[in-house]
């Protein structure tokens, strides 16, 4: 088993001593001071059969190992140290235990301070609050320059400085924009969105609308949807986007407003005159001019 060395350690204002018991046999392991290791006990005296070492990287620390008999046992020193216990505990069949002391908390994260392999520390080791338990910024929060500071899913958006969720396909990049082409940079985690060109097809989103072109200023832009004659040639059908459908509004031909007969000529010499079907659309009359030219206008609702 291995035992995380504390970084630093904060004054306490004197000596320190830890009292535990040992069931079976077994083996401590003490970080302090390098400069303090001369002041280690075990049980008052001077540790027997001790190794020390200073850590990797941090020569201030000495990790001290001593074994133990079972029984009670007390490890003093002159500041502050770090205490792990490895308990061989032979008596219930070699299951190894461990503990540790330490009197101020391990530096790492949730220990409310920022180290230099975190990017946020909230003092907890929870997800959900913004700095996850991992201590890296969750998605909506910041600040960060680099994607390595958000949780894995989320990159850092430099514009805003907070992490942002990355994208996992090009649907999860879609704006809402018909004048826009969206993609999703997998490897990165961003969207790219490439506006299209003046002319290109485009839809709205709008069932009420067709032929619609992007304009030169990137909107979807279309005509208002030609619902065509209704059934009854005195009614008008108009457009109802609630209901995705052209809707007849059941108008009678007693209105004004409605006509269905015009007159036509077919253009011969001499003409022939005949009637023609007419309907609204939008408060425009259109008329079915398959038969020749309107002559005679406008057309009446019979």
């Amino acid at each position: 088993m291995s035992i995380i060395p504390p970084l630093s350690f904060a004054a306490s204002g004197g000596a320190q001593t830890l009292a535990f018991n040992v069931h079976g046999s077994g083996e401590i392991s003490a970080f302090l001071p390098t400069a303090q290791v001369g002041s280690l006990l075990i049980d008052g005296a001077a540790p027997v059969g001790a190794s020390s070492a200073t850590v990797p990287g941090l020569p201030t620390v000495t990790r001290v190992r001593v074994p133990l008999a079972g029984g009670n046992h007390a490890v003093s020193a002159a500041g502050d140290f770090q205490l792990g216990l490895v308990s061989q505990n032979t008596a219930a069949g070699g299951t190894g235990l461990f503990a540790y002391y330490n009197r101020f908390r391990v530096p790492g994260c949730g220990d409310d301070t920022l180290d230099a392999s975190e990017a946020c520390d909230d003092g907890n080791v929870v997800d959900g609050d913004g700095c996850s338990a991992a201590c890296r910024f969750e998605v909506g929060y910041g600040p960060c320059d680099d994607d390595g500071q958000c949780v894995a899913s989320g990159r850092c958006d430099l514009d805003t400085g907070l992490c942002v969720g990355r994208c996992n396909d090009d649907a999860d990049c879609d704006d809402g924009d018909g004048c826009t082409a969206d993609s999703c940079n997998t490897f990165t985690g961003a969207c790219q969105t490439t506006p299209l060109a003046s002319g290109a097809s485009c839809d709205d989103g709008l069932f009420c609308t067709e032929d619609t072109v992007c304009s030169a200023q990137g909107e979807c832009l279309g005509a208002p949807l030609s619902c065509g004659p209704p059934a009854d040639y005195c009614d008008e059908a108009l457009c109802d986007e609630d209901a995705n459908q052209c809707v007849e509004q059941g108008r009678s031909c007693a209105s004004e407003r409605h006509y269905l007969f015009g007159v036509v000529s077919d253009g011969g010499d001499p003409p022939t005159y005949g009637s023609i079907r007419c309907w609204r659309v939008g408060g425009v009359v259109q008329c079915d001019m398959s038969g020749g030219e309107l002559v005679v206008g406008p057309p009446v609702c019979e």
